[in-house]
């Protein structure tokens, strides 16, 4: 947006300065004429300024956004045949992380042509949403808006809110305090595996599975838009279902900078099966993954205590219980230094 009102100012001050030029360096022209007849060959001229400058405004827009839409963010989806969805990081995206963050209830951006689509800045989104487990009040839908001026395309996104805007800073002051203190914690330890298996241990003693919830969502045939499926759902409220547990580790994740994310797939047992979410780290440049939910016995065995059986598995054990859900980043997972450990 700072370049765009840049670009504004500009045209505007070219328009002034035509004008201006017009009437100081040419009183020739306009000599003997009516002030109507002088006003229409100014407008004419302020006219062709415009267009010209509309043109090369665009022009440096698209080429930059282009440019920067090409541009591999390290943790992107390959491609195969397909110019019409664009999974690398771009200024649509970080446009979207810079104004969510800062709780902005809509964000704009110029956009380049082949970006000014509601799919391909959906997926700009879904994108930006997944990197970011903080972001609770989002609930992960929202809207966006398109608008062309002069050959200038923006695009203003405006997301669902779990809660009002003006509860939004306290609610994420108490989580970014609680996540570094449990952060604090684990960076007790010397290794990622250790920093890794306190988080995993700590989410799952204070955080109880929202069975009430899950219940109430399965019976209504929906998934009902609760704090249950976020990180603050786990961490502050302590209760979640598999997004909210998935989340909270992501992010503590994060503040220890161990390379992690989330993956949505289908979780199945002998007799049922349902949607889930779980991890994935790297540790020592190995991935793993880990289900923290799935290691929570409440609602299997609760007396059992903290189960490790789905912290730091391979693709290949994982396999054996979750189906991972196609057209997503997904490490193949063939380590086993850390499997079994705990």
């Amino acid at each position: 947006m700072k370049k765009l009102g840049i670009a504004i100012l500009v045209l505007v001050v070219a328009l002034a300065g035509t004008g201006y030029y017009f009437v100081k360096m040419h009183p020739e022209l306009l000599a003997g004429k009516s002030a109507q007849s002088i006003a229409e060959t100014v407008t004419n001229t302020i006219s062709e300024t415009f267009s010209n400058t509309v043109e090369k405004i665009t022009e440096v827009f698209d080429a930059q956004l282009s440019a920067s839409a090409k541009q591999d963010d390290g943790i992107i989806s390959s491609l195969t045949d397909s110019d019409d969805i664009i999974y690398e990081a771009s200024e649509v995206y970080d446009a979207l992380c810079e104004g969510i963050s800062a709780y902005e209830t809509e964000v704009t951006v110029v956009v380049p042509k082949e970006m000014a689509t509601e799919g391909v800045l959906n997926v700009q989104f879904y994108k930006a949403f997944g990197d970011h487990p903080e972001w609770f009040w989002l609930s992960g839908s929202g809207s966006w808006q398109l608008l062309t001026v002069g050959g200038i395309t923006t695009a203003t996104f405006t997301p669902d809110l779990l809660t009002d805007i003006s509860n939004v800073h306290d609610m994420a002051y108490r989580l970014g305090i609680f996540a570094s203190e449990i952060a604090g914690g684990a960076n007790q330890f010397d290794t990622d595996f250790e920093k890794a298996l306190y988080v995993h241990d700590t989410i799952v003693n204070i955080c109880d599975y929202d069975t009430e919830t899950y219940d109430e969502a399965v019976a209504a045939g929906q998934l009902i838009p609760d704090f249950s499926y976020t990180s603050y759902g786990c961490l502050i409220e302590r209760r979640a279902v598999c997004d909210g547990y998935s989340k909270a580790f992501q992010m503590l994740m994060n503040i220890l900078d161990i390379p992690c994310g989330r993956v949505l797939g289908t979780a199945f047992t002998d007799t049922s099966s349902e949607s889930h979410a779980w991890n994935y780290i790297m540790l020592d440049s190995e991935y793993y993954y880990v289900d923290v939910t799935w290691d929570d016995p409440i609602g299997r065995a609760p007396d059992m205590g903290v189960s490790h059986e789905y912290f730091c598995v391979t693709t290949e054990m994982l396999l054996q219980d979750h189906v991972i859900n196609e057209d997503q980043f997904v490490p193949e997972c063939t380590a086993t230094d850390y499997t079994g450990l705990v």
